[in-house]
């Protein structure tokens, strides 16, 4: 699909939906794909810069495409989204500093007085976290946890 595309250089980013053994494309994009995935997730775990080599194929330059063995490395992005089945106004946002010391990046897309409602995409979600480690699976998920009760968010 990517060479049918004619996009034979760079960076591309597809979804896809497995339904009832059934493969659907659902996008498929010449660019990385959101939420920091291709901007820090991915050099994280393979020491491969994308926006670093994306630069360098832009002039003209060779990119550096040596890739690290990435099986002593481990990342989690969650997304951060409410059972809420109405509309509910936010009466309070707040997130202990802790957070700082157990992800690599959070964002909270909202706060008090926001409109809310159930997430139907990445522009509606209330926010993520991204957790990088270098020492076990357990301690992403441990650290996830942990970051996920720092974060309080009261609705009407």
């Amino acid at each position: 699909m990517i060479h049918c595309l004619g996009l034979d250089e760079g960076i591309t980013h597809a979804e896809y939906k497995i339904y009832e053994n059934e493969v659907y494309l659902i996008e498929i994009a010449a660019r990385g794909a959101g939420t920091n995935v291709s901007g820090k997730i991915v050099p994280y775990l393979s020491e491969f810069n994308t926006n670093e080599n994306i630069i360098k194929l832009s002039l003209g330059l060779e990119p550096q495409t040596k890739i690290s063995d990435y099986h002593n490395r481990f990342a989690v992005l969650d997304f951060i989204n409410l059972e809420i089945k109405h509309e509910r106004m936010v009466k309070k946002v707040e997130v202990d500093d802790r957070i700082n010391t157990l992800v690599n990046e959070y964002r909270i897309n909202i706060k008090k007085g926001d409109i809310i409602k159930q997430s139907r995409d990445s522009r509606t979600r209330v926010g993520h976290l991204i957790i990088l480690s270098d020492q076990s699976p357990e301690d992403v998920k441990t650290k996830l946890n942990e970051a996920r009760s720092l974060i309080k968010i009261q609705y009407e």
